[in-house]
């Protein structure tokens, strides 16, 4: 059975990091984490490399976004919804 250390009450738990979208031919890495709230689960994405400016700006175009979360060769498709240039939460 696996376990996991969860983290102090409060702090984030990251689900995952790794190569989280495809721009332009080149992998973007990111996180993936949760914050659990007394009335719900926060599930949010956020990309911890420099975003190109294009990618960026769409942001105003497209509030979606398609995430890969890349696992033992599979690659599992979210789609995300934008906050800002580089983080949003996953679309329920």
């Amino acid at each position: 059975m696996p376990f996991y250390p969860f983290n102090e009450p409060g702090h984030d738990i990251t689900s995952y990091e790794g190569a989280l979208i495809e721009v332009d031919d080149r992998e973007l890495r990111g996180s993936i984490r949760m914050r659990c709230h007394p009335s719900h689960l926060d599930v949010r994405w956020q990309i911890d490399e420099d975003v190109p400016e294009r990618w960026a700006l769409g942001v105003f175009e497209e509030p979606e976004i398609d995430l890969q979360v890349r696992e033992s060769g599979t690659i599992y498709a979210m789609r995300g919804l934008r906050h800002d240039f580089g983080s949003g939460s996953l679309a329920t």
